[in-house]
Formats: structure tokens, C-alpha cells, sequence
């Protein structure tokens, strides 16, 4: 037990000392609005977004991923409210997560026309498999899998597998 605690001070120092290792990314805006633990490892070619502003409106993005998350290459986040992503996520490649659409209006032209918006939470311990998309408004509870090529489009309970377009459960685990 003691080794096991001073090995967890050490890597909190570590990371402390590192902050996030974000391999060459693709594209980072909005950093300020972004709250990221320092253990956190993102592979190469990540589009990191705040949208604070688009289209003439105002928004409060925010981007938060904890401890011991680790996302591999061309991971896509965009936040124009909130993305949070809990500690001890695995995320595999080309995965997209998104708190927000763009309205699609038929009478009005589709450049300009405004966000919809709503949070996105991932618990922890969930593992997002290979070219995954979360959709605005969905939660995913802690301990979840999503099958590779999922598409979330609703809430995915804690301990549960889905997969699919859209996304559906396929296995209910049980909690500890």
C-alpha cells in the first residue's frame, strides 16, 4: 500500500510538472476556456474548440477532460457550452464529440444560421471506440463502452455496451 501511494504522488507530480501531452495538434482553439488535467495524453492531429463567438452570438464553451484520459490520433471536440470528459476515459482514433449542430432553417440560407447547443458528459472509466460520434445532449454514464463506428444520439447508461448508428445497447453490465 505505501509503494502504491508514493508511485501515485510521483506520477501527480510528474504530470504537474508536464501538463497535458497533446501530440502536434491539428487545431486549438480557445485554450482559456479549456480545463484539462496534466495526466491527460491526446494523439496527433486533435481539433481542440471552444466556440466562444459565431455568428454574431455569444457563447460559454467549455472543454474539461480528467485525470488519466488518453484520446489516440484525430480526436475532435467541440464545445460552444460544455464537453466533459471524466478521468480514466480511453478514447480510440477519430472520434468526434460535439455539444452542438447547426440549424438547418429551409427558409433562411445555411451559412449564417445559428447553433443549437447542449452539454455533453462522458463519465469515468468509459472507452469510446474507433470513429465514434457524440451527438449534443447526450451523457454517457461511467464505466460504458461504445462499440467502434457508434453513433450516440441518446444517453448511454452507466455499465452499459452499445453500438450502432444510432447507437444501442446491446449489453447491460451490472454495478460494482
Amino acid at each position: 500500500a505505501d509503494q502504491a501511494a508514493v508511485l501515485e504522488r510521483v506520477q501527480a507530480w510528474a504530470a504537474s510538472q508536464m501538463g497535458p501531452r497533446i501530440d502536434r495538434p491539428l487545431f486549438i482553439n480557445g485554450r482559456q476556456h479549456m480545463d484539462i488535467h496534466p495526466s491527460v495524453s491526446v494523439g496527433f492531429g486533435a481539433r481542440l474548440e471552444c466556440i466562444a463567438e459565431y455568428n454574431g452570438v455569444t457563447y460559454q464553451p467549455k472543454i474539461s477532460i480528467g485525470a488519466h484520459t488518453t484520446a489516440e490520433f484525430f480526436l475532435h471536440i467541440g464545445a460552444a457550452q460544455e464537453v466533459s470528459i471524466g478521468a480514466d476515459v480511453m478514447i480510440a482514433g477519430h472520434v468526434s464529440i460535439s455539444d452542438h449542430a447547426h440549424l438547418m432553417k429551409s427558409d433562411q440560407p445555411l451559412h449564417g444560421q445559428h447553433l443549437a447547443v447542449a452539454p455533453v458528459r462522458i463519465g469515468d472509466s468509459v472507452f469510446l471506440g474507433e470513429y465514434t460520434f457524440v451527438k449534443m445532449g447526450v451523457t454517457i454514464g461511467r464505466h460504458a463502452i461504445v462499440g467502434a463506428h457508434s453513433v450516440v444520439t441518446h444517453n448511454v447508461p452507466p455499465y452499459a455496451t452499445v453500438a450502432g448508428a444510432p447507437a444501442r445497447i446491446i449489453r447491460q453490465g451490472v454495478e460494482d
